[in-house]
């Protein structure tokens, strides 16, 4: 059994974002715009979260910041191209940056793999097209643990296949605009003791610009549960929200 540790950028404040008309469906060759990536490029987010320990009776409101840089370039055996992909956060907005991991971003045979501590996510496929699904965890989905303020948590039970469910031509994070958006469901399902919802959102040109997650669990499964709110019947779990503050 995978276990690993959530790292802390973990927070408090949702997301703010709107969405606008849809762009058709088109034959383009979208190549690699959604996720442009070469040595030195940096992408900086705020990420806010709330979490839910003792059974949902402690409740934590956390904020912190996250910087993902490109820092060096290798070759597989098979000629496919691996970036190092160095992960550094902070817990304020003046504060300096240290850095905590180091990952893997691979293109191989069309897909975007992303190897986060020991885990492997195909994150896109190119060209990516409105429709596409594809089997993103390569991992044991409903025998991996995620600790969350302690408390095991099976993050990616049940999730599926990805799917490129939109493509938007505007998309607010915060307070920027941006255009030709990719929206890719990861997971959206739930049960009377669990909730599981992922989404992430790639800009043409820039690559992801915002994740929300909500992944909770209940013992609350008494009738007057069922028209409860999740956020209100929480016994463990997270509510997470990831948006761009800068990029180059």
């Amino acid at each position: 059994m995978y276990k690993i540790l959530l790292f802390s950028l973990i927070c408090f404040t949702f997301l703010l974002f709107s969405c606008n008309e849809s762009i058709p469906v088109s034959d383009v060759d979208l190549d690699m715009r959604y996720a442009p990536i070469e040595v030195g490029k940096y992408w900086e987010y705020q990420v806010d979260s709330i979490i839910y320990d003792d059974l949902g009776m402690t409740v934590y409101n956390t904020s912190s910041f996250l910087k993902e840089q490109i820092i060096d370039k290798t070759e597989g055996v098979s000629g496919d191209s691996i970036y190092m992909l160095q992960i550094s956060k902070k817990k304020e907005a003046e504060g300096d940056y240290f850095a905590t991991d180091l990952w893997v971003v691979k293109l191989e045979n069309n897909s975007l793999i992303r190897i986060e501590e020991n885990l492997s996510f195909i994150k896109l496929l190119f060209p990516p097209k409105v429709g596409d699904e594809w089997k993103g965890n390569q991992f044991p989905e409903n025998n991996t643990d995620v600790f969350v303020s302690g408390e095991p948590v099976v993050v990616y039970k049940d999730w599926n296949n990805y799917l490129i469910e939109d493509r938007l031509d505007n998309f607010t994070v915060g307070d920027q605009s941006f255009d030709d958006v990719l929206v890719v469901r990861q997971v959206d399902d739930e049960n009377l003791i669990e909730k599981r919802y992922s989404y992430e959102y790639y800009a043409s040109g820039i690559g992801l610009i915002a994740r929300n997650m909500e992944i909770l669990d209940t013992q609350c499964v008494e009738p007057s549960c069922e028209e409860r709110a999740w956020e209100d019947k929480a016994w463990k779990g997270f509510i997470l929200s990831q948006r761009i503050i800068d990029y180059n």
